[in-house]
């Protein structure tokens, strides 16, 4: 009998917790387990359900869109009710707030047993969904962190007693350092229409107040280096923000030295492109765009918060948050040929902690447990 697997999170946009939702789904061995994914929110309403909702799909992955107005909704606790009844799920495995909280509900009325992971060390003040967590919380089977800082934070603000620590996985192949680094870096920088000559400086993630992109923005202003090129690649709230604060920057020799790349799937091609990755980020519950960075051997700077000491280990350089001078002193530190050198080699070294396959036959053996009680 195959172990049917029900993954529930709140939407399917390419974040953090979204990716490892569909390495998951994708990646469990197909003899041992059938796997659905459902969203309680499409981005695109009925024209779109998320770019890792059609990733998954492709992949031959079934996808249900529960299609909430919100976060929540009584048309979507219908649907994901009806889920229940007929793909009568043996465990149903939810991430994040509000995926957790309807599978807790949901998930006992179906008699599915329920995991939840927590991907987020909260730093909000958000006492109303504290509350609601702490209230549900029991209904749980098996509470699951991404890291020892997330089990922290669950255990002293949740109350959640015994947090079992299931790490992030990337996929270690994908992000081996390139044959030829110089090489690559050539290749990436003309695939990107960056000048092969600066120094360029990238991020990598949402531009949302938790990584702080204005923070790296002001680090960037800071170092006061003509020669330098910053990258942002990805999407959010602050983008227009940004593009309005970076204008005010003189162009450099090669023109404009904020550069906006958006979105982008091809995320080792940018890895290749940068001298220095940066993570500015005021809360974390891991780090994925760090720990990949590490293991595409790029020096990188990130502050110390949270999750990020674990995942940088000593292989890069750690900052205080939103400390602007602090994280321009560390991009100085990393024009040091030398210091790079060093870097470049301790990466790699520290990412082989966060593997794919381990991540994957965790919840694998995790899933046989509770489809055994």
């Amino acid at each position: 009998m195959r172990i049917r697997v029900l993954y529930l999170i709140t939407e399917l946009l390419p974040a953090g917790a979204e990716r490892i939702v569909q390495s998951l789904a994708t990646g469990l061995d197909p003899a041992r387990f059938e796997v659905r994914v459902a969203s309680l929110r499409s981005p695109g309403g009925e024209r779109g359900d998320g770019e890792i909702a059609d990733e998954l799909r492709a992949a031959g992955i079934p996808v249900v869109p529960l299609r909430a107005e919100g976060k929540l909704s009584g048309r979507a606790a219908a649907r994901l009710a009806f889920e229940l009844y007929t793909f009568r799920p043996h465990v149903v495995h939810a991430h994040l707030f509000h995926a957790n909280l309807a599978a807790r509900l949901a998930g006992r009325l179906g008699r599915a047993k329920v995991a939840a992971t927590y991907h987020v060390v909260e730093r909000r003040p958000l006492q109303l969904r504290r509350l609601a967590q702490r209230l549900t919380i029991p209904l749980e089977h098996v509470s699951v962190c991404v890291s020892e800082a997330v089990a922290s934070y669950v255990r002293e603000s949740l109350g959640v007693r015994a947090p079992r620590v299931i790490p992030n996985g990337i996929d270690l192949a994908r992000y081996e350092p390139a044959p030829d680094p110089a090489a690559a870096r050539v290749a990436a920088r003309d695939a990107l229409g960056l000048p092969r000559e600066a120094f360029v400086i990238g991020a990598v993630g949402r531009l949302a107040p938790q990584k702080a992109p204005e923070v790296l923005l002001e680090a960037f202003r800071r170092l006061e280096d003509p020669n330098a090129i910053l990258v942002f690649a990805g999407e959010g709230p602050l983008a227009a923000d940004l593009r309005q604060a970076a204008s005010s920057l003189d162009d450099g020799p090669w023109g404009p030295r904020v550069r906006f790349l958006g979105f982008r799937q091809e995320v080792p091609l940018i890895l290749d492109a940068l001298d220095a990755f940066s993570l500015a980020s005021r809360w974390e519950g891991f780090g994925l765009s760090l720990a990949e960075a590490l293991a595409r051997g790029v020096p990188a700077v990130a502050t110390r918060v949270d999750s990020l000491p674990e995942v940088m280990g000593e292989a890069g350089l750690l900052v205080s948050p939103d400390d602007a001078e602090a994280l321009a002193e560390a991009l100085r530190a990393l024009q040091d040929p030398e210091r790079q050198a060093d870097l470049r080699r301790r990466g790699p070294a520290q990412a082989q902690r966060f593997g794919l396959e381990p991540m994957r036959a965790a919840y694998q053996d995790l899933y046989e447990e509770l489809a055994a009680r």
